[in-house]
């Protein structure tokens, strides 16, 4: 683990004392000073956001890791906060205006809803071998209910502390229901070719089900080995599967070292024994 990724992971572990300092204001006394403390606590943790990123670009070590825990981080320190000022938003919201407390509670359940949507999506493709990263309307977003948090906490100190973090909260709110349904749309791949991957295995004549081997697998490999010179392309085309799938397959003929690359493309370097055996084996006999 490098350091941008450690810096990360300090970020994720930083919102417990945040957290803790927000609830003990409203328990015991001094509440000014323990605002102010979860308020400066939270604001450094946010700051380090931009840290860690820069940190991986200068030193050149960007790594999958990082691009995932990256956004996890920023989900999990503006979740917990929201969830804390859902349960305290009544008695320090509605001072601003009536029905404060509920525009807040329902506009905060939007704000984590897309985040748990977004956290889901990210998950699936992962599990496809695909890391997707933060996109610059997501770190828009994220500056503005950062910002916005951290006006609020401070909320119960004064009227101009309320109303600017909920105007500012209203628009980060606004940014994060936007930058979701962009984030999905930009990356509508990832679910098109899940279901590729699904409705084409069933389609495979050997029907080979085994983890070990992305669908289509013995298809294209079977292909190559009639004479067939392979391409990223044409192996798209001929069997109807998507990018992720395709570069799965190639990679996995080239772990077991059946390919050859020849001038024209990408050829079989199997026999037909080798191929018997390793069909035998995904099916389990």
């Amino acid at each position: 683990m490098n350091l941008a990724t450690k810096i990360t992971v300090a970020r994720i572990f930083l919102i417990f004392p945040a957290a803790i300092l927000y609830v003990l204001a409203f328990f015991l006394p001094y509440q000014k000073e323990f605002l102010i403390a979860c308020c400066v606590t939270f604001s450094v943790l946010c700051a380090t956001d931009f840290v860690d990123g820069t940190i991986a670009r200068k030193t050149k070590t960007v790594s999958n890791l990082g691009k995932f825990l990256d956004p996890l981080a920023d989900k999990v320190v503006i979740v917990i906060m929201l969830v804390l000022m859902m349960w305290t938003a009544k008695d320090v919201f509605d001072v601003a205006y009536p029905y404060a407390s509920l525009v807040f509670s329902l506009l905060s359940g939007l704000v984590i809803s897309r985040e748990l949507i977004i956290g889901i999506f990210r998950t699936i493709a992962v599990e496809r071998g695909v890391v997707l990263a933060a996109d610059v309307f997501g770190k828009v977003k994220t500056i503005f209910l950062d910002v916005a948090v951290a006006v609020a906490i401070l909320a119960p100190i004064g009227k101009f502390y309320n109303f600017a973090g909920q105007i500012i909260f209203y628009v980060g709110a606004i940014l994060a229901i936007v930058s979701g349904v962009h984030y999905i749309i930009k990356n509508r791949n990832v679910f098109s070719e899940i279901k590729e991957e699904l409705d084409e295995i069933q389609k495979s004549k050997f029907n080979v089900k085994s983890d070990k081997y992305p669908p289509k697998f013995f298809d294209v490999l079977q292909y190559a080995m009639e004479g067939n010179v392979l391409s990223f392309d044409s192996v798209k085309k001929k069997f109807k599967i998507g990018s992720i799938t395709t570069n799965n397959i190639f990679s996995k003929m080239e772990e077991l070292g059946f390919t050859e690359k020849t001038e024209d493309g990408i050829k079989a370097a199997i026999t037909e024994k080798e191929f018997n055996d390793l069909l035998s084996d995904a099916r389990g006999e």
